[in-house]
């Protein structure tokens, strides 16, 4: 399986500076439109079939597909010295979340920040 970043959202010239840095690193990078962002991450993918419908994400994200450690080492490292604007939501492709839609894997994201939030809090 190729290493491939799945892209939503990102403003143009964010998608130019993450796709550069795919080049760079030997990953694949592919913009997600609006119109597949209801699909699994595994349709995405070619790993499951295409079931039609769902909603858009709601915001910016990353999924970075077949990653080894030194491969999300330098993705993390190469963002940070190109400098490129933070993407919070920001997950990798597991057996639990293949199934998910974009958006949930947004939701379920979104949850996780607020509770890694609130318990900073305490």
């Amino acid at each position: 399986m190729e290493p491939t970043v799945l892209m939503y959202n990102l403003p143009p010239t964010v998608r130019a500076q993450v796709e550069a840095l795919c080049r760079e690193i030997g990953a694949a990078a592919r913009n997600v439109e609006k119109t597949r962002q209801g699909l699994s991450l595994g349709a995405l993918l070619g790993m499951l079939p295409e079931v039609p419908g769902g909603a858009a994400v709601p915001g910016q994200m990353l999924v970075l597909a077949y990653f080894d450690q030194d491969m999300l080492d330098a993705f993390l490292r190469g963002f940070r010295v190109r400098q490129i604007p933070p993407i919070p939501h920001k997950a990798m492709l597991t057996l639990t979340n293949t199934a998910w839609t974009g958006p949930q894997l947004y939701e379920n994201l979104s949850r996780e920040m607020a509770a890694i939030k609130a318990n900073r809090g305490k």
